[in-house]
């Protein structure tokens, strides 16, 4: 084995049997290529359909001239990745010719010649692209992937596509931390006194026409708090929230006057949410009526009737919040409004607005249909 091989650990051409066949240059080549023989370093030729090449290998061929359907290792060693290709014809390039290495090799001259001038003058405008992208997704918390982060480079004016995102993303050895799909049961039953009116109908045509509403809970310490929030399906935009230390019917409630309050007293919104014990409370339900909103809920344990709301918690214990929890009840608070009220309504790029923030998809909407 040669000194390069020997440090590297690689196989290299000069080790290969077949390497015989290159070394008199391109005239060695077609005479072996016609004749069926390979070339040894001294220039005679020897047959190599089933005879050893070379002293302790063995040929790829068996004795009735038919290729073997898996060779030796030794006989795939050349293929060792594009990068590691061109650093071991670097390395040989001293020995051997160029355009004999690359043809072994199975990389265009191009190519090589390519890898060279990168090395030699770095590409300044993608390093700063790989920068930025660094910045985005640890601002995301290491969350965003790269349709996200296409969009929010997208939306500071930078022309660029999803496969390169994530070319730079494999460059910087970032990886998202989305959780895989789950496998739900189906389920039939819906409540007995208030129906399933949305029935799965999330394309809201209009700003307040329905909002969606769940209860997730986030450990504090030694204990769980309780999160409500709401949610406007025309662009997905939270627009109520409410936290506490008990899960019961006045939490539900405490979040649809927040949204009541926000979105300025709207009327005849539809409210869905899932069979919780506090959205079916005698409660909740004269709330709305005071409210003028009708409600609606989603069948007995199916939670793709509120998918939506489902989602939206998953963004945020998957993206935001922190593995081990909060310590406190007020850094909880803080950190959970700081998510929902401005880095997902006015950062976060969500694909049901083309790669837009909630809020600013819903500020971009009401502008054009004032304007039409």
């Amino acid at each position: 084995m040669c000194q390069p091989c020997f440090g590297s650990g690689i196989q290299c051409p000069r080790c290969c049997p077949s390497y015989g066949c290159w070394r008199n240059g391109h005239a060695s080549l077609g005479k072996a290529a016609q004749t069926g023989t390979s070339w040894d370093d001294t220039g005679n030729s020897s047959p190599y359909r089933g005879q050893k090449a070379y002293p302790g290998t063995r040929s790829p061929y068996s004795s009735s001239g038919e290729r073997e359907a898996n060779p030796k290792k030794g006989y795939r060693s050349l293929n060792v990745g594009r990068q590691a290709s061109f650093e071991l014809i670097s390395t040989l390039r001293e020995h051997d010719c160029v355009c004999v290495l690359c043809r072994l090799f199975d990389v265009s001259r191009s190519s090589y010649y390519a890898y060279l001038n990168r090395r030699a003058h770095p590409d300044t405008e993608r390093i700063k692209l790989r920068i930025r992208i660094k910045e985005l997704f640890n601002k995301s918390r290491y969350s965003a992937g790269s349709r996200s982060l296409t969009n929010m480079l997208r939306s500071e004016g930078i022309t660029i596509g999803r496969f390169k995102v994530r070319r730079l993303m494999r460059e910087a050895s970032l990886f998202s931390k989305q959780p895989k799909p789950r496998l739900y049961r189906v389920a039939k039953v819906e409540h007995p006194k208030i129906p399933n009116l949305l029935n799965r109908d999330f394309d809201a045509k209009r700003k307040n026409q329905t909002w969606c509403s769940d209860i997730t809970y986030v450990r504090v310490g030694k204990r769980w708090i309780y999160v409500a929030a709401v949610l406007d399906l025309y662009t997905r935009r939270v627009v109520g929230l409410s936290l506490s230390e008990n899960c019961d019917a006045q939490l539900a409630v405490n979040a649809v006057k927040n949204a009541y309050r926000t979105r300025k007293k709207p009327t005849g919104v539809l409210v869905h949410t899932d069979q919780g014990q506090q959205y079916g409370s005698d409660l909740f339900c004269l709330q709305l009526r005071c409210y003028q909103m009708k409600q609606s809920m989603s069948r007995r344990g199916n939670c793709w009737d509120n998918a939506p709301m489902e989602r939206l918690f998953r963004s945020y214990k998957s993206e935001w919040m922190p593995k081990g929890g909060y310590q406190t009840f007020a850094e909880a608070q803080l950190d959970i409004e700081h998510y929902f009220m401005n880095y997902y309504n006015w950062s976060r790029p969500h694909q049901r607005n083309k790669g837009m923030a909630p809020a600013v998809a819903e500020k971009e909407l009401i502008s054009v249909s004032k304007n039409s």
